[in-house]
């Protein structure tokens, strides 16, 4: 995870909890619970709560392919051909919180988001990740094999 100070770590903790309190009221995903997700998501990659553009311009980790296109177009360009994907979807976090509802902390649901944090990938990318049948589902490291995804890790200049 990226630097994170205690405040932001108690922040995290406390929206897992909410997730924790939304799913043991009910299993089925609502849109309060996959925000919350997000956020948490969110700060596994950049290390806050970011706009998906904020999160492109500073998420170290990006797909080979997604790097390429990074030098051939301008920002806007870049943006608009690129996703940030969740190597481990959503909805599989989601369902493993649900699974493990009665045993799982605050500290658990972060601990699991922080293990496969966003990557930017292009939209080709994406298309193959479905055609792959992993749309929102499979292993994080399965999925990308088997749209061919190559994770690198970039390094941000100053802006």
């Amino acid at each position: 995870m990226s630097s994170v100070t205690n405040d932001d770590e108690n922040i995290l903790l406390s929206k897992a909890e909410a997730l924790l309190v939304l799913v043991k009221a009910s299993d089925n995903r609502c849109q309060g619970g996959t925000y919350l997700l997000r956020v948490l998501s969110n700060y596994a990659a950049v290390g806050s709560d970011a706009s998906s553009r904020k999160i492109k311009k500073i998420n170290t980790r990006i797909s080979h392919k997604a790097e390429v296109l990074s030098k051939a177009l301008d920002f806007h360009g870049f943006a608009q051909n690129t996703i940030n994907e969740h190597p481990e979807p959503l909805e599989v976090v989601w369902q493993w919180i649900v699974e493990n509802k009665t045993s799982l902390t605050s500290a658990d649901i972060v601990e699991r988001v922080n293990m496969h944090p966003m990557v930017i990938i292009t939209r080709d990318e994406n298309q193959q990740l479905d055609a792959s049948g992993f749309r929102s589902s499979g292993d994080p490291i399965e999925r990308f094999m088997a749209a061919g995804i190559e994770v690198l890790t970039r390094s941000i200049e100053a802006a």
